[in-house]
């Protein structure tokens, strides 16, 4: 995401604002309930405070037994950007979410990897991970611990990790709109966006490695991707819809599709 600075008493008054939203962040989660929506996909919806504010989490479980994960490129369709749903709707994908960093040049920053193939290089960034697919095993590593191999389906580099092998390591606070992938510890891969919510990184990290009884998702890991002004889902399963907009276009997103 690229971004220009903003005056002082906007940013209070935003700053301020977004206390006011995340405040039940954590405080009124509800125990996490999961609705099927086909074979291997389900859909969960943690709302905070009351229903008329419209400030909700998001969530796809998704069974890598079922469904793939790739990379969809704005420029494979002659555009520099473009949003998730058009990504999606171009891709046929169930469920599309923006992917990581970009260059104010509209550039992707970091590895991609697109259908088994490298589309952009590794940035050895230290506090960015890559989450990756390898055959229907889903990983997240550091950037000097990822060692791709035949099996690397799809892979793409953000940042910061959430959380790691169960733990959620120090982060910087800062408030925004997020979107994350986080594994469970049966390999199951969860999306997960924010909607009208802003919170900080440790917030999400904490909704996303709690149980379900708690109002979490139970992830043992999780990646954060380019989130803000980024942040963007979209869904559609049958009759079912979720649609996350903003008032950005992305270079890429994360698309899941059926094998």
């Amino acid at each position: 995401m690229y971004s220009g600075k903003v005056n002082a008493p906007y940013s209070r008054l935003l700053a301020l604002c977004c206390m006011v939203i995340c405040a039940p962040c954590t405080a009124h989660a509800k125990a996490t309930t999961w609705r099927t929506l086909a074979p291997g996909l389900e859909y969960a919806m943690v709302s905070f405070g009351s229903d008329n504010m419209g400030s909700f989490l998001h969530a796809f479980r998704v069974d890598p037994q079922h469904y793939r994960l790739d990379v969809a490129f704005a420029s494979d369709f002659g555009q520099q950007s473009a949003s998730v749903r058009e990504l999606a709707e171009r891709t046929k994908a169930r469920v599309a979410i923006n992917g990581g960093f970009f260059s104010p040049e509209l550039q992707p920053l970091g590895l991609r990897i697109q259908n088994g193939k490298r589309r952009t290089p590794l940035k050895s960034t230290s506090w960015w991970g890559i989450f990756s697919l390898e055959g229907t095993t889903p990983h997240i590593a550091p950037p000097w611990a990822y060692r791709p191999s035949s099996q690397t389906r799809m892979a793409v580099q953000s940042g910061p990790r959430l959380i790691v092998d169960g733990r959620v390591p120090p982060l910087k606070e800062g408030m925004a709109e997020r979107s994350a992938l986080c594994i469970t510890p049966e390999h199951r891969i969860v999306v997960a966006a924010t909607e009208n919510a802003p919170m900080s990184t440790s917030t999400l990290a904490d909704l996303l490695r709690r149980a379900t009884a708690e109002g979490g998702f139970a992830c043992r890991d999780a990646l954060n991707l380019d989130g803000g002004r980024s942040t963007q889902l979209y869904a559609r399963i049958g009759r079912f819809r979720v649609h996350v907009p903003n008032l950005s276009t992305v270079t890429d997103a994360v698309i899941v599709v059926p094998k």
